[in-house]
């Protein structure tokens, strides 16, 4: 049985039988509060969540049971984009409340040294609050799985790498703003197949916008 054929058989079994559509619907990830489930939008319903209800002002330090997420590269670049920088801005906001353990990765700051010195230097300003996962030979592994399995090109095989980091690193949640290769709702079960085949858990893959929290 080939891997296609094992991971169409995943997904239909624990993905799209969950949904009662034809379509997907993200899984709740334990130790968050759903706040909200809005309609769906091309056939993927979206929810907000938080880690907890009450924090302190200022940075804290967060509790064993906080939700771990891992930050790709572009949420970094994102503060300096007028289109995410609300969100983006937020969400670290939220880190530096403790609100989530902020994880990220030996690639993000490859990626990030080649870019604006703002984003640089806002990199490393957070980097002291921050766990940093390397690039292990076991997170090369599962990038090869991703690609082999299709989900990616292998030009973009760095979008790839991301996903198993957070994994491999045991991330709970991935943010991004990479709506091609990561927050894309017909990739992401197709990641959580393959994690699935290969021993890890499933995780879950949102954009900042979507963890923030609203005011009423």
């Amino acid at each position: 049985m080939d891997a296609g054929f094992r991971i169409k058989t995943l997904l239909r079994r624990n993905w799209l039988r969950r949904a009662g559509f034809p379509g997907y619907v993200r899984p709740f990830v334990a130790g968050i509060t759903v706040l909200e489930v809005k309609a769906p939008l091309r056939g993927a319903f979206f929810v907000c969540i938080r880690a907890s209800d009450s924090y302190n002002d200022g940075m804290v330090k967060p509790s064993d049971k906080t939700i771990r997420i891992y930050a790709d590269t572009s949420v970094f670049g994102g503060v300096f984009d007028e289109e995410f920088e609300a969100a983006s801005k937020a969400f670290f906001n939220a880190v530096k409340k403790a609100k989530f353990v902020l994880v990220t990765s030996d690639l993000v700051r490859q990626e990030i040294l080649a870019g604006p010195e703002n984003v640089q230097k806002l990199f490393y300003d957070i980097l002291t609050i921050a766990e940093v996962a390397e690039i292990s030979a076991e997170s090369l592994r599962l990038q090869r799985a991703y690609t082999d399995a299709g989900i990616v090109p292998e030009r973009y095989s760095t979008d790839a790498l991301h996903v198993a980091l957070a994994t491999t690193s045991q991330a709970s949640l991935i943010v991004s703003w990479n709506f091609k290769h990561i927050v894309n709702f017909q990739k992401i079960p197709l990641y959580n197949a393959v994690n699935t085949l290969h021993g890890y858990r499933e995780i879950a893959i949102y954009s900042p916008s979507e963890v923030i929290e609203y005011e009423d």
